[in-house]
């Protein structure tokens, strides 16, 4: 079960490095 929590916290992680990019990207 251990896996199964560690899946889903790197795909938070992704969305928020994608918004960041996102946002950055448009800024300059």
């Amino acid at each position: 079960m251990g896996e199964e929590e560690e899946n889903p916290n790197q795909i938070y992680i992704t969305t928020d490095v994608v918004e960041e990019i996102l946002v950055r990207l448009p800024l300059k």
